[in-house]
């Protein structure tokens, strides 16, 4: 069975996820990488936007989680981020989602700390 895939890479997004009151108080940028994994995309015969998933939706949808959630921990916020992909997006199978906090409150010179997580619809409550 085939599995196309659409990547949306390096989202960037000021958000409040944190554990510590001046990262609930003052955010940080996050940056927020998504796999759909989808099976076979008609869209490839078609042309037709109605047969894939809309990338600036996904953008969009994950901007409103990020910007809004007041989540303890990035795990969270990216289980959340899955779940409303699988729930808006019938025909995405599984997600992948990568939150990195560039600027977590680590004493030491880091890139980045992330998680990734992957769900798919059997995940969903």
């Amino acid at each position: 069975m085939a599995e196309d895939r659409i990547f949306l890479s390096g989202m960037v997004y000021h958000g409040f996820t944190g554990v510590l009151a001046f990262e609930k108080r003052n955010g940080q940028d996050f940056i927020v990488d998504v796999e759909l994994r989808m099976g076979r995309i008609a869209a490839c015969e078609t042309d037709d936007l109605a047969q894939t998933v809309d990338y600036s939706t996904v953008f969009s949808e994950v901007g409103n989680i990020v910007e809004r959630s007041r989540d303890n921990l990035i795990e969270r916020l990216a289980g959340r981020i899955a779940e409303q992909i699988l729930m808006s997006h019938p025909m995405v199978l599984s997600a992948v989602v990568t939150v990195k906090k560039p600027k977590a409150p680590i004493e030491g010179r880091f890139d980045y700390m992330a998680v990734t997580i992957e769900r798919s619809r059997e995940d969903l409550p």
